[in-house]
């Protein structure tokens, strides 16, 4: 059976939830596991990666992501190094590849290692 929300269009009967539940740390750490972490969150458009090589860096709950178009399309990946989790990505812009700027972990567009160093 699906859900019935009833509209009540009189706006004087209108009710919101406490306004300090908007900002409480408790509540958008519930928010992050029970809503974010299980559902699509947009992250930018398409039109930010027109061109083969642009990408742009966001966070989705905990997880920093780098966003890019190589010539297969748009791909998504945890923006950390194998090696010791540095970015591999800042910001937007476009590159040919990825880089820790830790080590020097470089990186293709389709996430192959292209050169590490050294443990």
């Amino acid at each position: 059976m699906p859900l019935v929300f009833p509209f009540d269009p009189d706006i004087t009967r209108a009710s919101t939830i406490p306004a300090r539940l908007y900002n409480d740390p408790v509540y958008l750490e519930l928010e992050r596991e029970r809503i974010f972490a299980h559902t699509w969150q947009l992250v930018g458009r398409t039109e930010q990666l027109s061109d083969v090589g642009s990408y742009f860096t966001a966070e989705v709950g905990h997880d920093a992501i780098v966003v890019l178009r190589d010539t297969a399309g748009l791909r998504g990946f945890y923006n950390i190094c194998l090696h010791r989790a540095g970015p591999v990505a800042t910001g937007c812009g476009r590159r040919q590849t990825l880089q820790c700027r830790y080590h020097g972990w470089t990186y293709s567009l389709d996430g192959t290692i292209l050169r590490s160093q050294p443990m």
